[in-house]
Protein backbone atom coordinates (compact mmCIF):
# COMPACT_ATOMS: atom_id res chain seq x y z
CA UNK A 1 0.00 0.00 0.00
CA UNK A 2 1.34 3.28 -0.80
CA UNK A 3 0.68 6.14 1.58
CA UNK A 4 -0.25 9.66 0.30
CA UNK A 5 1.54 12.42 1.86
CA UNK A 6 0.10 15.14 3.56
CA UNK A 7 2.25 18.59 3.75
CA UNK A 8 1.99 21.29 6.24
CA UNK A 9 2.93 24.60 5.10
CA UNK A 10 2.36 28.30 6.12
CA UNK A 11 4.87 31.46 7.55
CA UNK A 12 6.44 30.53 11.09
CA UNK A 13 4.73 30.91 14.31
CA UNK A 14 1.06 29.74 12.65
CA UNK A 15 0.64 26.74 14.57
CA UNK A 16 1.93 24.05 11.80
CA UNK A 17 3.74 21.89 14.58
CA UNK A 18 0.86 22.20 16.76
CA UNK A 19 -1.21 21.20 13.99
CA UNK A 20 0.98 18.30 13.22
CA UNK A 21 1.02 16.95 16.77
CA UNK A 22 -2.56 17.29 17.20
CA UNK A 23 -3.21 14.60 14.26
CA UNK A 24 -1.26 12.22 15.38
CA UNK A 25 -2.23 12.94 18.94
CA UNK A 26 1.15 12.85 20.34
CA UNK A 27 4.13 15.87 20.74
CA UNK A 28 6.61 14.81 17.91
CA UNK A 29 7.46 18.10 16.10
CA UNK A 30 9.36 20.63 18.71
CA UNK A 31 6.72 23.60 18.98
CA UNK A 32 7.53 26.87 20.62
CA UNK A 33 6.29 30.28 20.86
CA UNK A 34 9.05 31.60 18.49
CA UNK A 35 9.20 32.29 14.72
CA UNK A 36 11.32 29.58 12.89
CA UNK A 37 11.53 26.92 15.46
CA UNK A 38 10.98 23.92 13.32
CA UNK A 39 13.90 24.46 10.70
CA UNK A 40 14.24 20.67 9.53
CA UNK A 41 11.38 18.40 8.16
CA UNK A 42 9.19 16.03 10.37
CA UNK A 43 6.97 13.63 9.19
CA UNK A 44 4.99 10.80 10.67
CA UNK A 45 2.31 7.76 9.57
CA UNK A 46 -0.87 9.01 10.35
CA UNK A 47 -4.12 7.20 10.27
CA UNK A 48 -7.80 8.63 9.87
CA UNK A 49 -10.99 6.29 10.10
CA UNK A 50 -8.29 3.39 8.68
CA UNK A 51 -6.91 5.56 5.75
CA UNK A 52 -3.15 5.69 6.47
CA UNK A 53 -1.51 8.53 5.11
CA UNK A 54 2.03 10.21 5.88
CA UNK A 55 1.82 13.89 7.35
CA UNK A 56 4.62 16.22 7.16
CA UNK A 57 5.64 19.37 8.97
CA UNK A 58 7.69 22.11 7.52
CA UNK A 59 9.54 24.78 8.50
CA UNK A 60 7.92 28.26 8.41
CA UNK A 61 7.55 30.12 4.73
CA UNK A 62 9.05 33.39 4.25
CA UNK A 63 9.85 35.45 0.88
CA UNK A 64 12.78 37.94 1.06
CA UNK A 65 14.15 36.39 4.56
CA UNK A 66 17.75 37.71 5.35
CA UNK A 67 20.04 35.15 6.79
CA UNK A 68 21.45 31.59 6.33
CA UNK A 69 18.26 29.44 7.09
CA UNK A 70 15.29 31.26 5.89
CA UNK A 71 15.76 30.31 2.32
CA UNK A 72 16.82 26.69 2.70
CA UNK A 73 13.15 26.55 4.75
CA UNK A 74 11.63 28.41 2.30
CA UNK A 75 12.68 25.86 0.00
CA UNK A 76 11.31 22.94 2.34
CA UNK A 77 7.95 24.45 1.62
CA UNK A 78 8.06 24.66 -2.60
CA UNK A 79 9.37 21.16 -2.28
CA UNK A 80 6.06 20.32 0.00
CA UNK A 81 4.11 21.72 -3.06
CA UNK A 82 6.03 19.54 -5.96
CA UNK A 83 5.97 16.24 -3.78
CA UNK A 84 2.97 16.32 -1.34
CA UNK A 85 -0.54 14.90 -2.56
CA UNK A 86 -2.34 17.33 -0.24
CA UNK A 87 -1.19 20.95 0.58
CA UNK A 88 -2.60 22.31 4.14
CA UNK A 89 -2.06 25.76 4.14
CA UNK A 90 -2.76 27.33 7.56
CA UNK A 91 -2.84 31.19 8.38
CA UNK A 92 -3.14 32.46 11.80
CA UNK A 93 -6.40 33.99 12.73
CA UNK A 94 -4.85 36.22 15.36
CA UNK A 95 -2.06 37.96 13.63
CA UNK A 96 -4.44 37.97 10.39
CA UNK A 97 -3.76 37.87 6.64
CA UNK A 98 -0.05 38.80 5.50
CA UNK A 99 1.33 39.53 2.65
CA UNK A 100 3.30 36.42 2.07
CA UNK A 101 0.16 34.63 2.88
CA UNK A 102 -1.46 35.75 -0.22
CA UNK A 103 1.62 35.53 -2.56
CA UNK A 104 2.06 31.42 -1.17
CA UNK A 105 -1.80 31.10 -2.04
CA UNK A 106 -0.90 32.25 -5.13
CA UNK A 107 1.62 29.82 -5.80
CA UNK A 108 -0.56 27.27 -4.41
CA UNK A 109 -3.17 27.73 -6.78
CA UNK A 110 -0.61 27.40 -9.58
CA UNK A 111 0.30 24.01 -8.12
CA UNK A 112 -2.01 21.96 -9.51
CA UNK A 113 -2.41 20.21 -5.90
CA UNK A 114 -5.05 20.34 -4.19
CA UNK A 115 -5.12 22.67 -0.97
CA UNK A 116 -6.60 22.73 2.24
CA UNK A 117 -6.84 26.14 3.69
CA UNK A 118 -6.42 26.18 7.72
CA UNK A 119 -7.20 28.90 9.79
CA UNK A 120 -5.52 28.14 12.85
CA UNK A 121 -5.79 29.81 16.64
CA UNK A 122 -10.11 29.80 16.18
CA UNK A 123 -10.80 28.56 19.10
CA UNK A 124 -14.85 29.46 19.44
CA UNK A 125 -17.91 30.76 16.72
CA UNK A 126 -17.69 34.18 17.13
CA UNK A 127 -13.94 33.92 16.41
CA UNK A 128 -14.73 32.60 13.08
CA UNK A 129 -16.84 35.43 11.84
CA UNK A 130 -13.70 37.90 13.04
CA UNK A 131 -11.52 35.38 10.60
CA UNK A 132 -13.66 35.23 7.47
CA UNK A 133 -11.12 37.75 6.10
CA UNK A 134 -9.46 35.03 5.41
CA UNK A 135 -11.58 33.60 2.62
CA UNK A 136 -9.75 36.49 0.16
CA UNK A 137 -7.12 33.98 -0.28
CA UNK A 138 -8.92 31.94 -3.09
CA UNK A 139 -8.11 28.37 -1.89
CA UNK A 140 -12.13 27.54 -1.18
CA UNK A 141 -13.85 27.96 2.39
CA UNK A 142 -11.05 27.77 4.83
CA UNK A 143 -11.44 25.48 8.04
CA UNK A 144 -11.41 26.84 11.34
CA UNK A 145 -9.48 25.12 14.15
CA UNK A 146 -7.83 25.43 17.10
CA UNK A 147 -4.95 23.03 16.96
CA UNK A 148 -3.73 23.36 20.30
CA UNK A 149 -7.22 22.45 21.97
CA UNK A 150 -8.17 20.04 19.33
CA UNK A 151 -11.36 22.15 17.83
CA UNK A 152 -12.71 21.06 15.00
CA UNK A 153 -9.66 18.90 14.04
CA UNK A 154 -11.92 15.59 13.08
CA UNK A 155 -13.83 17.79 10.89
CA UNK A 156 -10.67 18.57 8.95
CA UNK A 157 -8.95 15.12 9.04
CA UNK A 158 -12.66 14.22 7.40
CA UNK A 159 -11.96 16.84 4.60
CA UNK A 160 -7.76 15.91 4.49
CA UNK A 161 -9.00 12.35 4.00
CA UNK A 162 -11.81 13.17 1.26
CA UNK A 163 -8.81 15.06 -0.70
CA UNK A 164 -6.59 11.75 -0.61
CA UNK A 165 -6.10 10.13 -4.01
CA UNK A 166 -7.80 7.18 -4.13
CA UNK A 167 -6.59 4.16 -2.44
CA UNK A 168 -3.98 1.51 -4.94
CA UNK A 169 -6.22 -1.28 -6.33
CA UNK A 170 -5.52 -4.75 -5.02
CA UNK A 171 -2.33 -6.05 -6.83
CA UNK A 172 -2.49 -9.01 -8.70
CA UNK A 173 -1.30 -11.93 -5.98
CA UNK A 174 1.17 -13.18 -8.37
CA UNK A 175 3.41 -10.15 -8.33
CA UNK A 176 6.59 -9.75 -6.65
CA UNK A 177 7.31 -6.19 -5.70
CA UNK A 178 11.04 -5.72 -5.33
CA UNK A 179 12.49 -2.36 -4.28
CA UNK A 180 16.42 -1.70 -4.66
CA UNK A 181 17.84 0.94 -1.69
CA UNK A 182 20.89 2.23 -0.48
CA UNK A 183 22.45 4.86 0.20
CA UNK A 184 23.30 7.32 -2.30
CA UNK A 185 25.75 6.43 -5.58
CA UNK A 186 26.48 2.98 -4.67
CA UNK A 187 25.05 1.66 -8.08
CA UNK A 188 21.02 1.05 -7.43
CA UNK A 189 20.31 2.35 -10.84
CA UNK A 190 23.23 0.67 -12.52
CA UNK A 191 21.85 -2.71 -11.36
CA UNK A 192 18.40 -2.06 -12.47
CA UNK A 193 19.98 -1.22 -15.67
CA UNK A 194 21.94 -4.05 -16.08
CA UNK A 195 18.48 -6.32 -15.26
CA UNK A 196 16.87 -4.35 -17.70
CA UNK A 197 19.27 -4.44 -20.31
CA UNK A 198 18.76 -1.08 -21.18
CA UNK A 199 19.13 2.98 -20.25
CA UNK A 200 15.45 3.07 -19.04
CA UNK A 201 16.83 4.94 -15.59
CA UNK A 202 19.40 8.01 -15.75
CA UNK A 203 22.53 6.69 -14.36
CA UNK A 204 25.34 9.20 -13.01
CA UNK A 205 27.98 9.37 -10.48
CA UNK A 206 26.75 12.01 -9.34
CA UNK A 207 25.12 11.47 -5.76
CA UNK A 208 21.31 12.14 -5.49
CA UNK A 209 20.47 11.62 -9.20
CA UNK A 210 17.68 9.34 -8.80
CA UNK A 211 15.31 12.02 -6.44
CA UNK A 212 12.25 10.24 -6.66
CA UNK A 213 11.00 5.92 -7.00
CA UNK A 214 10.96 4.24 -10.60
CA UNK A 215 8.47 1.68 -10.83
CA UNK A 216 9.42 -0.77 -14.60
CA UNK A 217 7.73 -4.24 -14.66
CA UNK A 218 9.65 -7.26 -16.00
CA UNK A 219 8.99 -11.18 -16.55
CA UNK A 220 11.39 -13.16 -15.24
CA UNK A 221 11.56 -17.16 -14.47
CA UNK A 222 7.78 -17.11 -15.51
CA UNK A 223 6.79 -14.11 -13.07
CA UNK A 224 6.11 -10.77 -13.06
CA UNK A 225 7.89 -8.71 -10.80
CA UNK A 226 7.95 -4.87 -10.39
CA UNK A 227 11.37 -3.15 -10.13
CA UNK A 228 11.62 -0.03 -7.99
CA UNK A 229 14.48 1.72 -8.09
CA UNK A 230 15.08 4.61 -5.51
CA UNK A 231 16.86 7.61 -4.32
CA UNK A 232 19.81 7.18 -1.77
CA UNK A 233 18.35 6.98 1.66
CA UNK A 234 20.83 8.78 4.00
CA UNK A 235 20.72 8.94 8.32
CA UNK A 236 18.01 11.50 9.24
CA UNK A 237 21.00 13.74 10.59
CA UNK A 238 22.32 13.52 7.10
CA UNK A 239 19.20 15.11 4.96
CA UNK A 240 20.57 18.20 4.37
CA UNK A 241 19.55 19.58 0.96
CA UNK A 242 16.07 20.45 0.97
CA UNK A 243 14.54 18.23 -1.85
CA UNK A 244 16.22 15.15 -0.10
CA UNK A 245 13.96 15.40 3.02
CA UNK A 246 10.96 14.01 0.45
CA UNK A 247 12.90 12.08 -1.23
CA UNK A 248 13.94 10.12 1.65
CA UNK A 249 9.91 9.90 2.12
CA UNK A 250 9.52 8.88 -1.13
CA UNK A 251 12.05 5.86 -0.26
CA UNK A 252 10.70 4.71 2.32
CA UNK A 253 6.72 4.64 0.97
CA UNK A 254 8.26 2.74 -1.81
CA UNK A 255 9.95 0.18 0.86
CA UNK A 256 6.65 -0.21 2.45
CA UNK A 257 4.88 -0.94 -0.62
CA UNK A 258 7.51 -3.90 -1.44
CA UNK A 259 7.57 -7.85 -0.10
CA UNK A 260 11.48 -7.98 -0.90
CA UNK A 261 13.78 -5.21 -0.61
CA UNK A 262 17.42 -5.67 -2.60
CA UNK A 263 19.80 -3.88 -0.46
CA UNK A 264 23.16 -2.32 -2.24
CA UNK A 265 26.03 -1.98 -0.30
CA UNK A 266 29.67 -1.03 -1.96
CA UNK A 267 32.33 -3.90 -1.84
CA UNK A 268 35.15 -1.66 -1.04
CA UNK A 269 33.16 -0.26 2.08
CA UNK A 270 32.25 -3.67 3.51
CA UNK A 271 28.87 -2.30 5.85
CA UNK A 272 29.01 1.26 6.96
CA UNK A 273 27.09 2.66 10.27
CA UNK A 274 24.64 4.14 7.56
CA UNK A 275 24.43 1.13 5.94
CA UNK A 276 23.06 -0.65 9.25
CA UNK A 277 20.84 2.32 9.81
CA UNK A 278 18.90 1.08 6.12
CA UNK A 279 18.93 -2.12 7.20
CA UNK A 280 17.62 -1.51 10.43
CA UNK A 281 14.62 -0.01 8.19
CA UNK A 282 14.12 -2.60 5.97
CA UNK A 283 14.07 -5.48 9.01
CA UNK A 284 11.59 -2.65 10.58
CA UNK A 285 9.45 -2.71 7.64
CA UNK A 286 9.13 -6.16 8.19
CA UNK A 287 10.69 -6.58 4.76
CA UNK A 288 12.23 -9.35 3.08
CA UNK A 289 15.81 -8.73 2.08
CA UNK A 290 18.98 -9.46 0.08
CA UNK A 291 22.32 -8.10 -0.09
CA UNK A 292 23.85 -6.85 -3.06
CA UNK A 293 27.36 -6.24 -2.85
CA UNK A 294 28.42 -4.02 -6.06
CA UNK A 295 31.31 -3.28 -7.56
CA UNK A 296 32.94 -6.66 -6.52
CA UNK A 297 35.38 -6.95 -9.77
CA UNK A 298 37.13 -4.08 -7.51
CA UNK A 299 38.32 -6.53 -4.72
CA UNK A 300 38.37 -10.79 -6.39
CA UNK A 301 37.60 -12.37 -9.42
CA UNK A 302 36.16 -15.33 -8.69
CA UNK A 303 37.58 -16.10 -5.64
CA UNK A 304 35.25 -18.08 -3.14
CA UNK A 305 37.43 -17.49 -0.36
CA UNK A 306 37.34 -13.99 -0.48
CA UNK A 307 33.87 -14.21 -0.49
CA UNK A 308 33.94 -16.44 2.23
CA UNK A 309 36.22 -13.87 4.36
CA UNK A 310 34.06 -10.91 3.47
CA UNK A 311 30.67 -12.50 4.55
CA UNK A 312 32.69 -13.42 7.53
CA UNK A 313 33.61 -10.12 8.32
CA UNK A 314 29.70 -8.50 7.34
CA UNK A 315 28.46 -11.25 9.90
CA UNK A 316 30.97 -9.37 12.39
CA UNK A 317 29.87 -5.58 12.22
CA UNK A 318 26.20 -6.53 11.07
CA UNK A 319 24.56 -10.01 12.60
CA UNK A 320 21.18 -9.52 10.36
CA UNK A 321 23.47 -10.80 7.51
CA UNK A 322 23.88 -14.14 9.07
CA UNK A 323 19.94 -14.39 7.64
CA UNK A 324 20.43 -12.85 4.72
CA UNK A 325 21.14 -14.28 0.73
CA UNK A 326 24.24 -12.30 -0.54
CA UNK A 327 25.35 -11.49 -3.86
CA UNK A 328 28.14 -10.65 -5.41
CA UNK A 329 27.73 -8.44 -8.37
CA UNK A 330 29.00 -5.75 -10.76
CA UNK A 331 26.90 -4.10 -12.17
CA UNK A 332 29.22 -2.27 -14.88
CA UNK A 333 29.54 -5.65 -16.39
CA UNK A 334 26.16 -7.61 -15.70
CA UNK A 335 27.75 -10.12 -13.63
CA UNK A 336 26.04 -11.86 -10.79
CA UNK A 337 23.16 -9.33 -11.41
CA UNK A 338 20.56 -11.50 -12.36
CA UNK A 339 21.04 -13.84 -9.36
CA UNK A 340 19.39 -11.20 -7.87
CA UNK A 341 15.99 -11.36 -9.41
CA UNK A 342 16.76 -15.44 -8.18
CA UNK A 343 17.51 -14.77 -4.74
CA UNK A 344 14.53 -11.93 -4.34
CA UNK A 345 12.04 -14.87 -5.65
CA UNK A 346 13.29 -17.29 -3.12
CA UNK A 347 13.31 -14.35 -0.72
CA UNK A 348 9.66 -13.93 -1.48
CA UNK A 349 8.53 -17.76 -1.67
CA UNK A 350 10.01 -17.85 2.18
CA UNK A 351 7.76 -15.07 2.93
CA UNK A 352 4.79 -16.95 2.60
CA UNK A 353 5.68 -19.63 4.71
CA UNK A 354 4.06 -20.74 7.67
CA UNK A 355 4.73 -23.32 9.98
CA UNK A 356 1.33 -25.85 11.31
CA UNK A 357 0.99 -25.67 14.82
CA UNK A 358 1.66 -28.95 15.67
CA UNK A 359 4.79 -28.79 14.25
CA UNK A 360 5.44 -26.00 16.13
CA UNK A 361 4.82 -27.37 19.37
CA UNK A 362 6.77 -30.37 18.99
CA UNK A 363 9.59 -28.40 18.20
CA UNK A 364 8.97 -26.07 21.38
CA UNK A 365 8.99 -29.43 23.20
CA UNK A 366 12.66 -30.21 22.26
CA UNK A 367 13.21 -26.39 22.93
CA UNK A 368 12.03 -26.14 26.50
CA UNK A 369 14.10 -30.02 27.27
CA UNK A 370 16.81 -28.33 25.36
CA UNK A 371 16.71 -24.66 27.22
CA UNK A 372 13.82 -23.92 29.29
CA UNK A 373 13.40 -19.89 30.17
CA UNK A 374 15.42 -18.92 33.43
CA UNK A 375 13.77 -18.32 36.60
CA UNK A 376 13.20 -14.52 38.13
CA UNK A 377 13.59 -14.52 41.83
CA UNK A 378 12.40 -18.45 42.23
CA UNK A 379 9.36 -17.73 39.81
CA UNK A 380 9.85 -20.48 36.99
CA UNK A 381 8.16 -19.54 33.48
CA UNK A 382 6.03 -21.94 32.26
CA UNK A 383 5.91 -22.10 28.37
CA UNK A 384 2.05 -23.53 27.15
CA UNK A 385 2.45 -23.30 23.58
CA UNK A 386 3.35 -21.37 20.14
CA UNK A 387 1.70 -20.08 17.27
CA UNK A 388 2.65 -18.33 13.87
CA UNK A 389 -0.41 -15.90 13.35
CA UNK A 390 1.38 -14.15 10.64
CA UNK A 391 3.90 -14.71 7.46
CA UNK A 392 5.85 -12.42 5.81
CA UNK A 393 7.53 -11.28 8.16
CA UNK A 394 7.35 -14.53 10.54
CA UNK A 395 5.76 -13.82 13.89
CA UNK A 396 5.43 -16.34 16.29
CA UNK A 397 3.78 -16.50 20.11
CA UNK A 398 4.76 -17.91 22.59
CA UNK A 399 1.55 -18.39 25.45
CA UNK A 400 3.02 -18.52 28.71
CA UNK A 401 2.51 -18.00 32.36
CA UNK A 402 4.51 -14.86 33.46
CA UNK A 403 5.14 -13.05 30.09
CA UNK A 404 6.67 -10.53 31.78
CA UNK A 405 9.63 -12.62 33.08
CA UNK A 406 10.55 -13.77 29.67
CA UNK A 407 13.81 -12.15 28.63
CA UNK A 408 14.20 -10.51 25.59
CA UNK A 409 17.30 -13.06 25.36
CA UNK A 410 15.03 -15.86 25.60
CA UNK A 411 13.14 -14.72 22.29
CA UNK A 412 16.01 -14.08 20.80
CA UNK A 413 16.98 -17.60 21.42
CA UNK A 414 14.20 -19.20 20.24
CA UNK A 415 14.26 -17.18 17.31
CA UNK A 416 17.49 -18.70 16.51
CA UNK A 417 16.21 -22.24 16.91
CA UNK A 418 13.06 -21.20 14.41
CA UNK A 419 15.68 -20.17 11.46
CA UNK A 420 17.63 -23.53 12.11
CA UNK A 421 14.93 -25.55 12.06
CA UNK A 422 13.08 -23.37 9.20
CA UNK A 423 15.79 -21.20 7.55
CA UNK A 424 13.15 -18.19 6.60
CA UNK A 425 15.92 -16.78 4.85
CA UNK A 426 15.91 -12.90 4.17
CA UNK A 427 12.53 -12.77 6.10
CA UNK A 428 12.28 -10.99 9.49
CA UNK A 429 11.69 -13.60 12.49
CA UNK A 430 9.98 -11.86 15.05
CA UNK A 431 8.92 -13.91 18.62
CA UNK A 432 6.91 -12.45 21.17
CA UNK A 433 5.36 -13.37 24.39
CA UNK A 434 1.66 -13.32 25.65
CA UNK A 435 -0.26 -14.47 28.57
CA UNK A 436 -2.07 -17.58 27.83
CA UNK A 437 -5.54 -16.33 27.50
CA UNK A 438 -4.78 -14.07 24.37
CA UNK A 439 -4.94 -10.49 26.08
CA UNK A 440 -1.83 -8.92 24.85
CA UNK A 441 1.49 -8.87 27.06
Amino acid sequence: MNAPLVAIIGRPNVGKSTLFNRVLKRRQAVTADVPGTTRDRTYALADWNGRPFFIADTGGYLEDAKGDIDPKVRAQAEAAMAEADVIVLVTDSQVGLQDVDTRLASMLRRSGRPVIHVVNKVDHEAAELEATSHSRLGLGEPMYVAAESGRRIGDLLDVIVAALPASDAVEDETKVRVTVVGRPNVGKSSIVNSLLGTERIVVSPVPGTTRDSVDTELDYAGRRITLVDTAGLRRRSRVEEDIEYFTTLRTLQALRRSQVAIFVIEAHENITTQDEHIAAQIIESGKGMVLAVNKWDLLAEEDHKKADRFKKELEYRAPFVRFVPVVYVCALSGRNVTKLLDRALEVHQEMTKRVPTSELNDFLAEVLEKRPPPAVHGKPVRIYYITQPQAGPARFIMFCSHPELVPDSYCRFVQNQIRERWSFEGVPVVVSVRPRGGSKA
